[in-house]
């Protein structure tokens, strides 16, 4: 009986993934930004992805972190975090965590790689408050890595794209087809 149990389950399982597959539909962790306390008394350099790599937003983004910060998670050394600029507006970008003075631990941010296409031109933001960052202009068909979702009054799609280095930012979600 319980081996049936087991088997019917399992059966229930495939058929919801195969379900999903036909759909197209892949499913992509939510990322949630968290206030986080630092040490105060630091200012950190900020990256649009986890390592150096990336190019760091307007070439010297920085961070105090005598100010808010939000924090989504960690990936290896590098932590995901939102702060308010002081001209207003947000940015959200990469911290190396192994620059703080005390490491303050975390927890594990987990990202998708699901390859997409841009349905149309738009830009791609670290400011999914108020846009009022361009990272990028992308156009209708440009081939995108769709990492995670984000919600902030509408639905938006964290992804990397190349443009002769890696770039990350935000879409909308209706932009990305997926």
């Amino acid at each position: 009986m319980r081996r049936m149990a087991i088997l019917i389950a399992l059966v229930m399982l495939a058929l919801l993934s195969l379900s999903a597959a036909a759909d197209g539909a892949a499913i992509l962790p939510q990322i949630e930004f968290r206030e986080k306390n630092f040490e105060s008394g630091q200012m950190l350099p900020v990256y649009n992805g986890p390592g150096y790599e990336y190019e760091r937003p307007t070439g010297w983004a920085k961070v105090s972190t005598d100010d808010t910060i939000l924090s989504a998670g960690n990936i290896g050394n590098w932590t995901f975090v939102m702060y308010q600029k002081s001209g207003g507006g947000f940015r959200a970008g990469w911290i190396d965590k192994s620059k703080l003075m005390y490491n303050l631990g975390g927890r594990s941010l987990t990202l998708a790689q699901v390859p997409g296409r841009m349905t149309q031109s738009c830009v791609l933001t670290d400011d999914p408050k108020r846009t009022s960052y361009t990272v990028a202009e992308l156009a209708a068909g440009t081939q995108v890595t769709v990492l995670a979702k984000y919600y902030d009054h509408i639905d938006w799609l964290y992804i990397e794209v190349w443009n002769g280095s890696p770039a990350r930012g935000f879409v909308p979600a209706g932009y990305v087809s997926y």
